[in-house]
């Protein structure tokens, strides 16, 4: 039951990564089939297996918003940043710097 519940984490985890929350309820609704269909063909208990079925829809769950919080707290790290040259010390630019109509920043 604890490999299950580790191996249904790290498929919340990897659904939290790459889809958007939408893809949490047919997850679900596969797991708690899967669930089920274990449960019928291993003739288990109904308590046994809606405590299979609890258990794994959490871990599901808690992989999947584990991964977004994770997500949300570290920047991306695709922005490209343009710095412009520095005016005074290049002697070719330092004859007239360009305007500042488009209100770019030096960041």
């Amino acid at each position: 039951m604890a490999i299950l519940l580790i191996v249904i984490t790290a498929i919340g985890a990897a659904l939290g990564a790459r889809f958007k929350v939408f893809a949490l309820a047919p997850a679900t609704l596969f797991v708690i089939t899967a669930m089920i269909a274990t449960g019928l063909a291993n003739g288990y208990d109904v308590q046994f297996t809606l405590f299979r079925i609890l258990g794994c829809c959490a871990a599901l769950q808690i992989g999947y918003f584990t991964v977004c919080l994770v997500r949300a707290r570290v920047p991306a790290r695709t922005t490209v940043h343009y710095r412009r040259p520095d005016w005074n010390t290049d002697p070719i630019l330092k004859t007239s710097p360009p305007s500042n109509k488009n209100r770019l920043h030096d960041w």
